[in-house]
This record gives structure tokens, C-alpha cells and sequence, in this order.
């Protein structure tokens, strides 16, 4: 078959890339990348309508799915803004073509999934001070609506997930006392991964659709 008649064709399915200027990687549509898995490979070759392409590389990660390669060209050859989300047509395993895009100019138009998403009762987030004190501590001690959160919502785990695609599994120690609950036993590791110094504000951001304990976890500011 033609490749022209392959991408002119109809999509197997459309999801949507989301990248943001302080943000490392751009993040794919976790529900996409869910449904496709197993047919997904690591290189993209994805087509603009002059038939100009660029190559992105993909993490084949379902739960945090990222593009970790090839985004700067890609941007520069379709002029894309820096906040920006596009849609994607999907036509086999390793062939997308670039639909359409539109400029993010707020935190509340992103989508729910992203991490830096904020949109009214979509998503929710909790934000922490690092100290010379937590930061290296095995376990970060909580504020009280995060845990009161945390117990409403009958989450025992978080798997906090970095910028960086660096994801640590970590059980909410204390449970049913708000007033002491934390993040351990590892929180000291999955802090020295994302960078994270004394002074920076790190945010704690679920997507209220989808709360299974997976809980984006960045600094302000990138």
C-alpha cells in the first residue's frame, strides 16, 4: 500500500501530547498509551501535512508515558509553541501523523491527566516546602488536608512520578492520624532523583478521574 493512502486514511485512534515550557518531557495521553501498549514501539515517525517528518522517542510506559527524544526538532519543523497541545493520529505501530495543535495559555486548560493540569474538579494538589529536615528524611511528614485527603480517598500507596519519568512506589505510613501521616520509606530517594533542593516548593497533583494512587510530584518553577 502507498504510504500517502496510509496516513490520508482513517486513524486508528487520535490522543493528545501535551508539553510545557518548564516541564522536561512533553506527556502523552496515558489512556492511549493504556489501550495501544503492546503495539506501541520506542521510535515515533510522525508526519505533518507537507509530508515532512520527525522521529520521537517514546518511553513505552503506559502509566507515565512520555516523548523523551526528538521533541526540539519536531517543534521547530511545525512551529509549534512552547505550551502547547497537539493531536495525534495514530496508523500502526511506529506511524502517527500531526493533526492539529492549539496554544495552552493557562494551567486550566491543560488536560486533567498532565501533571501541571490544574482545571477545576478535575484534578487537586498539595504543595510542600522542602526543609534541610525532609528533604533527606526517609519519610515526608504531611500536611493535614493532604492526609485527610489521603484517608478519604482510602490511598495507602502513592507511586509518585517525577519529571524525569523516575517513579517510586511509597506507602502512606500512619493512615488514620492525620495529624502524623507520611510518605516513606523512601521519600529521600525519589527526592535526590528529581533534584529536588532546600527551598523548593514541590507539588503533589492527582487527576481526580483517574485516582488510583499515582500522584505527579514536581518543583514550581520547573
Amino acid at each position: 500500500m502507498p504510504f500517502l493512502s496510509v496516513i490520508t486514511g482513517t486513524p486508528i485512534s487520535t490522543f493528545v501530547i501535551v508539553k510545557i515550557s518548564d516541564q522536561l518531557y512533553p506527556e502523552v495521553e496515558p489512556t492511549f498509551a493504556a489501550r495501544q501498549y503492546q503495539k506501541l514501539k520506542k521510535k515515533w515517525h510522525v508526519f505533518n501535512n507537507n509530508e515532512s517528518s520527525t522521529t520521537l522517542g517514546f518511553n513505552r510506559d503506559y502509566i507515565n508515558p512520555l516523548i523523551q527524544t526528538g521533541w526540539a526538532e519536531f517543534k521547530t519543523l511545525n512551529n509549534l509553541p512552547n505550551n502547547v497541545e497537539i493531536t495525534v493520529g495514530h496508523y500502526g505501530p511506529r506511524i502517527f501523523n500531526l493533526i492539529s495543535y492549539k496554544e495552552i495559555s493557562l494551567p486550566t486548560e491543560i488536560p486533567s491527566f498532565h501533571s501541571r493540569s490544574i482545571k477545576p474538579n478535575e484534578t487537586i494538589f498539595f504543595e510542600i516546602l522542602m526543609t534541610p529536615e525532609n528533604i533527606t528524611a526517609t519519610k515526608l511528614k504531611l500536611q493535614y488536608n493532604f492526609a485527610n485527603f489521603l484517608r478519604e480517598h482510602m490511598l495507602y500507596f502513592l507511586l509518585l512520578i517525577g519529571d524525569n519519568g523516575f517513579k517510586e512506589d511509597c506507602s502512606v505510613n500512619d493512615f488514620h492520624d492525620s495529624k502524623n501521616t507520611s510518605l516513606g520509606n523512601s521519600w529521600n530517594k525519589f527526592a535526590a532523583s528529581q533534584y529536588f533542593k532546600i527551598g523548593d516548593i514541590v507539588r503533589f497533583k492527582f487527576d481526580l478521574s483517574n485516582l488510583n494512587g499515582n500522584c505527579k510530584v514536581y518543583k514550581l518553577g520547573g
